[in-house]
Formats: C-alpha cells, structure tokens, sequence
C-alpha cells in the first residue's frame, strides 16, 4: 500500500495494481486516470462529498459503451441521456420532486404498487400541457382545490369530469361499452350500445327501459319498436301528458305544420279536438267534464249540442241505406224521427 498526505504530481501515466481511495479511509475497486482528461472507474464509487465536472459530460459506461451521459449546458439545464431505459430507484421511498429555492413541490410514489402522483402543495392543480399542431394547450387539468374535480379542455372544471368543446367517446365491439349511473341505494343504470341502437338499460332489474334504434324509432318497455314511438308493458301500458296551469295537448304535424290537435283544455274543463292549427276555443268537437258533447260550440249544454256557428243550419244528418231514423228518449215515451 502507498499512502500520501500530500500531493503526487506524474507528468506520465499511473497505473495502480490495486485498490485506490481518494479521501477515504476505506478503499474501494480499482480506477486509474487515463489520456488526462479520463477518469476510468472499474467497479462501485463511493463520494462523500460533492462531484464536481468542470467541463465537458460525465458518462457511466458499461462494457466499453455508453450507458448514460450527464451534461450540463452551461445556462441550469441537465441531461441524461441513457441508451436503454431511465430507471429512478428510491428503494421503497418517494421521488421527490423540487422546484425554485429546494422547495418541494410533488412526490412520485409506490403505495402497495399504485402509481401515485401527489402535488404537495396545498390548493395547487396537476396540469398536463402539451402542443396542438404550434399552440400550446392545456391537455386536462385535475382541480385540487376542489376535491379533484377534472377539465379536459378547460382549467376551471366546475364538475367532477368537465369536457370542454368536445365529446366522450366509448368505443368497442361488445354491447358492455356505454356509460353507468350508479347511485346508493337506488337501481344501477348503462347507457349502451345494443341491438343497433341506443339502450338504457336497468343493470340492477337487468331490463332495457328505452330503446332507440338506428331508424329513428323510439320503444319504452319495447326492445324492437315497430313504429316512431311504441310503449309496451306487462300491466296496463299507460301514457300522461301533464302541465302545470296550461292545457295539456297532443299535436299532429305534417311537414312541420300543424294538422290537427288534441287536448285538455283547461280553461273550459273539457277535452278538445281542434283541426287544422285553429285555436281550442273554434271547439269543432268537445266532451266536457260533466260527459257533455259540443259540435261547435265548446260550451255544451246538453248532452248533445250542436251549433254550426254564424250563417250555418244546426243539422244532424242520418245516412243508411234504408231505414235511417233518428230516435229521441224520454223517460215514458220512445219518440222515432224515420224513413223506410
């Protein structure tokens, strides 16, 4: 062993057999300097202090190539570049992650093999940035302020996930690919893809609630509709057209025009049907609360009213090919109005 307490000048090469600590009390593997400029290191190094590169790169090689390069630029930035995959050991510990003045601002972690990315900072996003052709965009935002609210397309997500100029999209070959609405307590729904069309589908009762299909037609309770719309159910099938304060109607349109409606109408407590795009009071033909029938009039005052408004006869006409006749009730007597 040769040990020095002050310096060794060689104007040539040094070459050391052995094993060589420079600043320690321990020695280490083997290393030798070579071409001047070369620090050759053949096994394990050991710096209890600082590391210093005045200039030039500071490369790790292996097997006589290249395994990775550390360079700074001379203006802060440093580089690695490595030949095969960049691996950050903490052996069980986070990688953390510092910003101006050594403060910490976020940590890479393995809690129980979950990739967990945390933002120390209280109150702070994650933000994912990137490029758009040449504008810089914004990728998707995770709001941590509010709970962990996610935008894509927006930095301010006002819900847990907010989309911003854009769509969702699920995609697939099964019919399992669509969207679920679970909520505690109450029945678990799928909006699906089945059956070439659009399903909501009861997940919890396993039963297709609505259906619209890829020709335009709609079925509640119908898997297969037949028509542009079909309500189907095993007790009685019923529909409600229901307002507040306002009548209730039905409208029938042909090329965007109104044809004809039908209707509650509230104002006269009666049900109305109306041709044409008229209002309800023309009262072309009207069944009251009371059971009342109005022919023209929707204020019938006896079971039968008919009123063929200004400048018409009040008509009925009885047609058949024979033996027409027109039969009036009354509590004693039957009278008959007839032809043979």
């Amino acid at each position: 062993n040769i040990t020095l307490k002050g310096h060794l000048t060689a104007s040539g090469n040094v070459g050391i057999a052995g094993a060589l600590g420079v600043g320690v009390a321990s020695h280490h593997s083997s290393f030798g300097f070579y071409n001047q400029n070369t620090a050759y290191f053949n096994g394990s190094v050991e710096v209890n202090d600082n590391l210093s590169v005045s200039a030039g790169a500071l490369s790790i090689t292996a097997d006589g190539s290249n395994a990775a390069t550390f360079t700074e630029s001379g203006n802060g930035d440093f580089t690695i570049a490595s030949v095969d995959d960049l691996r950050l050991d903490a052996g069980g510990n986070d990688i953390v992650l510092r910003g101006a003045s050594s403060s910490e601002f976020g940590r890479l972690t393995n809690s129980s093999q979950d990739f967990v990315i945390r933002n120390i900072t209280s109150d702070k996003d994650i933000i994912f940035k990137g490029k758009d052709g040449s504008d810089d965009i914004t990728a998707m935002t995770i709001d941590m302020s509010e709970g962990g609210r996610v935008g894509i397309g927006t930095t301010a997500p006002t819900q847990k996930l907010e989309v911003r100029d854009g769509l969702i999209i699920s995609s697939g070959s099964l019919t399992s690919t669509g969207f679920v609405l679970d909520r505690a307590g109450l029945d678990t729904y799928q909006i699906r893809h089945m059956d070439g069309g659009l399903t909501i589908f009861n997940h919890t009762d396993t039963r297709k609630e609505m259906t619209f299909l890829g020709n335009g037609n709609v079925g509640f309770g119908d898997v297969n509709p037949s028509f542009e719309l079909v309500v189907s159910s095993s007790a009685a099938a019923e529909v409600a057209i229901a307002s507040t304060g306002q009548d209730s109607v039905l409208y029938f349109m042909n090329d965007a025009a109104q044809v004809s409606k039908i209707g509650y109408d509230l104002s006269h407590k009666g049900l109305n049907f109306v041709t044409d795009d008229q209002a309800f009071s023309s009262g072309e033909f009207f069944i009251s609360s009371s059971g009342k029938v109005g022919i023209g009039t929707i204020t019938p005052e006896a079971p039968l009213h008919v009123n063929p408004g200004n400048g018409g006869n009040g008509e009925v006409f009885v047609e058949r090919t024979s033996g027409a006749q027109l039969s009036f009730q009354a509590q004693s007597a039957l009278g008959v109005i007839g032809t043979n």
